[in-house]
């Protein structure tokens, strides 16, 4: 996963140039689960991991809101944007070695950096559709549902909305909720 942040001349991908070092390191510490060693302890549950990683990804979201702020308008929703795609991107290589829980973290770091008012209602939508992929093939059928939903309300365009209720169909039908599938 390192290389995949640090690929550029300087040892920082090219998309994150732009970040000082204090964005670049929350960047690394959202994308990379295993750099927060509270999140893997040896006696913690499921849930508590879970609370742990939602309680990361929300300090780190506002560290990374607040360092923006400092910026001009448009230059915060482009470098948050940025953040986003190259989360996605990183999902998408993950979504594609087969490692799906690293595949769903990323993608819910992207969701949790787009900006809402990016421009692309689509983008957002996408985000929570791959989610709802890997928590599929994770076995988290109620996970998957959750993120079908939530890219459906997004009022996504008509190729990720078939995505999306696809998905959902498949969730319910693992959950045997033969009807809303």
């Amino acid at each position: 996963f390192a290389e995949l942040l640090l690929d550029g001349k300087d040892g920082i991908s090219p998309r994150l140039s732009g970040l000082n070092l204090g964005s670049k390191e929350v960047l690394k510490q959202l994308l990379h689960p295993s750099a927060a060693g509270d999140l893997r302890g040896a006696g913690a549950s499921n849930d508590d991991r879970l609370i742990a990683a939602a309680s990361l990804l929300k300090g780190a979201r506002g560290k990374l809101l607040d360092e923006a702020a400092d910026k001009e308008g448009g230059s915060r929703t482009a470098t948050m944007l940025s953040m986003a795609e190259h989360a996605r991107e990183i999902g998408n290589k993950y979504l594609q070695d087969r490692q799906f829980a690293a595949a769903a973290h990323c993608y819910e770091v992207a969701y949790l950096l787009c900006p809402t008012r990016s421009g692309e209602p689509g983008q957002l939508a996408a985000y929570h559709c791959n989610c709802a992929l890997a928590c599929l093939e994770l076995g988290r059928y109620g996970d998957a549902i959750n993120e079908g939903h939530a890219a459906l309300v997004l009022t996504p365009p008509k190729h990720l909305a078939v995505k999306a209720l696809y998905r959902l169909a498949v969730a319910h039908a693992n959950l045997r909720n033969a009807f809303e599938a």
